[in-house]
């Protein structure tokens, strides 16, 4: 924002001083009109000088283009060279043009002004070939970048259009064509400047989103480094399952991507039509297409016909309603939710909340652009309404459960829960099902009516504290009192377990051939179970090792009642021979 605003000053002075100028001799030339004349000229040519010298400006080295915008110092080195001699010509021809157009009331427009005007045009003819020209021009790495594209393909062809449109203006000029000429340069000037601004916005939107998201990431990773720092178990369990919650950034930089080039390419669209709708006869004829239907007016009796200009408004509605519905969480989380303190789901909820309204406000403003409103349709609607809701009753249900879910959160993004015999973490709430996937990486779909009407288990609802149960057996030889004593000592000695409630090791039950003692303790996360329960069993079997107690397996006591006769005759046999082969 620094860099700009310098820009924009760097700019000003000499606009201003034109414009200064310009208005006191237009306002105190007290009828005389060749003061008048210069004062309108000088303010025509502060029009046009300002987003010139800005543009000159950003393209300063180590500037704004070079620095932020990530341009070719290449480029903006030849850009800004050509624009110092174009400014300083053209300008006072711009200047010339403005006061011949007003002097005189127009006398002077077309004999002088016609010569100044080629002159300006020639200017421009000798600017735009040295700055476009598709190997030596502000776009010649860019089009090695992307060679065998349309721009490289079809460099000649809008090169030819770009760079002598000039030319064409000259020679409707000088046929006759002066006023017509005139208006169309203006009109290209016009677009041009447009298309610029458009260019500069959307290098500044890219600029500052990057920017977001790498403070994003720097926060994130200064949020762990201090977790690792004191060595707090629990803060880094859950700054990790934190980010494992959170929207993927490069997903969220997409979108935000999709979204921002998606709005400045209709922009631009939009733009351009505008301008040139008073020019391009083409235009009209689009209203004179009428597409079978009207709409009242403001007027009981009046009938709007709807045309293809309509039709034509409506297409890009609905394709932008789309992409922003697609795109809009991501331009959501980094511009206003990542500022907010929420927690995940509730931002979840509010992107997806956003979501629907974008796409039913969209959706509306589609349908009456081409005369579709909502008191020549209501009866219809209801009438499907009814109808659906007794065809695709279970589909409604799961829609209306999917918005309870979203604003009541008895299940929200991130949560671990328990379905059945699926144990997972719920990843996605969409308007019909709500996606867990599990620990196997599954992903299990449940529709919304299940989640609401069934009975289910939320491990996180409103905590995240869950008791774990080991089960130790040692041997009836050692002594359990011991064995309860080292096993607190391996639970409270572990980082992970809580200390209050405190750990508990009761010696509970006699079992077959083990005395079996019950561990309870508690755990602040969830995916603390699996690490905790690894390592306390190794320390726990490490005190007994040094303690002398056994851990306990199964014995059994084999008492032989009855063997057939002749078992019992080979086995005296085997043991006479034995005998024999001692003796000798």
């Amino acid at each position: 924002m620094k860099t700009i605003l310098a820009c924009i000053l760097l700019s000003t002075p000499l606009a201003l001083i034109h414009l200064v100028a310009g208005w006191r001799l237009h306002n105190a030339s007290d009828g005389r009109s060749f003061a008048e004349s210069i004062g309108i000229g000088l303010l025509v040519s502060a029009r046009y000088f300002f987003p010139l010298e800005l543009l000159r400006q950003i393209c300063r080295t180590g500037g704004l283009a070079e620095n932020h915008f990530h341009w070719s110092s290449t480029s903006t080195q030849l850009l800004r060279k050509n624009l110092r001699w174009f400014i300083d010509l053209a300008i006072p021809c711009v200047c010339i043009i403005g006061i011949l157009a007003h002097f005189g009331e127009g006398k002077f427009e077309n004999s002088l002004g016609r010569v100044t005007y080629c002159l300006l045009m020639v200017l421009c003819t000798a600017f735009l070939s040295i700055t476009l020209h598709p190997r030596k021009g502000v776009f010649r790495e860019f089009v090695l970048r992307h060679p065998d594209g349309w721009i490289d393909r079809l460099k000649y062809l809008w090169y030819a259009v770009l760079a002598w449109s000039p030319v064409a203006l000259i020679a409707m000029s000088l046929l006759g064509y002066h006023y017509t000429s005139v208006r169309l340069s203006m009109h290209l000037h016009t677009t041009f400047v447009t298309l610029v601004g458009i260019l500069l916005v959307s290098n500044i939107i890219h600029r500052w989103l990057m920017l977001r998201r790498r403070q994003i990431l720097v926060s994130q990773a200064k949020q762990r480094m201090e977790d690792v720092l004191r060595r707090d178990a629990d803060s880094v369990s859950m700054n990790i399952l934190t980010l494992d919650n959170q929207t993927n950034l490069s997903e969220i930089n997409a979108q935000t991507m999709r979204l921002v080039s998606s709005s400045l390419i209709f922009a631009a669209i939009a733009a351009v039509a505008f301008i040139w709708s008073a020019v391009l006869p083409a235009v009209g004829v689009l209203d004179s297409v009428k597409l079978g239907w009207s709409v009242e007016g403001a007027t009981p009796n009046q009938q709007i016909p709807i045309t293809l200009t309509h039709l034509l408004i409506a297409i890009p509605t609905a394709v932008m309603t789309v992409v922003a519905a697609r795109n809009l969480p991501g331009l959501l989380e980094i511009a206003l939710l990542q500022h907010l303190p929420l927690e995940n789901a509730v931002r979840y909820a509010i992107s997806s909340i956003s979501r629907y309204a974008i796409l039913i406000l969209g959706l509306a403003m589609t349908f009456n652009s081409i005369g579709v409103r909502w008191s020549s349709i209501q009866w219809l609607v209801a009438a499907l309404g009814v109808g659906l809701g007794f065809g695709l009753q279970e589909i409604f249900a799961n829609f209306v459960s999917g918005l309870i879910l979203l604003f009541e959160q008895p299940v929200r993004v991130g949560d671990v829960i328990t379905l059945g015999e699926t144990t997972g973490t719920v990843s996605r709430i969409r308007m019909r099902a709500t996606t867990v996937t599990n620990f196997d990486q599954k992903e299990l779909i449940i529709p919304n009516k299940d989640l609401v009407t069934g009975r289910l288990l939320n491990w996180t609802l409103s905590d995240s504290t869950n008791r774990m149960v080991l089960q130790v057996g040692i041997s009836y030889e050692s002594d359990p009192e011991v064995a309860c004593r080292l096993i607190r000592e391996a639970c409270i000695g572990h980082p992970n377990v809580m200390q209050e409630p405190e750990p508990t090791a009761f010696f509970e039950q006699f079992g077959d051939s083990t005395l079996t003692i019950n561990v309870r303790f508690f755990l602040s996360k969830l995916d603390l179970r699996l690490p905790t329960r690894h390592e306390l069993l190794l320390n726990i079997r490490k005190k007994f090792m040094d303690a002398g107690i056994e851990v306990s397996f199964p014995q059994r006591d084999l008492h032989i009642r009855s063997v057939p006769e002749s078992f019992t005759k080979a086995l005296q046999l085997g043991i006479a021979d034995r005998n024999s082969d001692r003796t000798a």
